[in-house]
């Protein structure tokens, strides 16, 4: 882990600014439980158009794992908004929606879209029977989760 640290910040140093070394820096910051400073790498990573969609979704993590649901749905709007199609938020915004339980309809519409989007994503797939058996709808809920046994 050191070693790949270093080997982004040399990155870093050569090009400043460089989305993907932010982001992975990120996400080692994020694996160590660091949140406070992976999320200064991801919003770096977020003002910059090639990396706004995935540093909006790990920005959303970081405010999930505080507890901040509220904050994680509106930067996965704003990822939405970049990229209507991104099967990963729409996989998290599906999660929100369906943990929170105020609004399942929208949380199994966000899942659907999810899985419409990346076909063979296993999460998507994952989430929707998720989201399904959550609402009761056993039966759709074990055939996509057959389904994603089989991605």
């Amino acid at each position: 882990v050191q070693e790949a640290r270093e080997k982004y910040r040399r990155c870093l140093r050569a090009s400043p600014g460089h989305v993907w070394s932010l982001l992975r820096l990120g996400q080692l910051c994020e694996m160590e439980n660091r949140l406070g400073q992976a999320g200064r790498y991801y919003k770096q990573a977020a003002m910059s158009e090639e990396g706004g969609v995935a540093a909006r979704r790990a920005l959303a993590r970081i405010c999930l794992a505080r507890n901040r649901a509220g904050e994680a749905r509106e930067l996965l709007q704003e990822a939405l908004r970049l990229e209507p199609n991104d099967a990963g938020t729409l996989t998290m915004l599906a999660r929100i929606y369906s943990d929170s339980g105020e609004d399942p309809e929208l949380a199994e519409l966000f899942a659907r879209q999810g899985v419409a989007a990346s076909p063979l994503r296993k999460a998507s797939w994952l989430e929707l029977g998720r989201v399904y058996k959550a609402r009761g709808k056993e039966k759709e809920a074990r055939d996509v989760l057959v389904r994603a046994a089989n991605l």
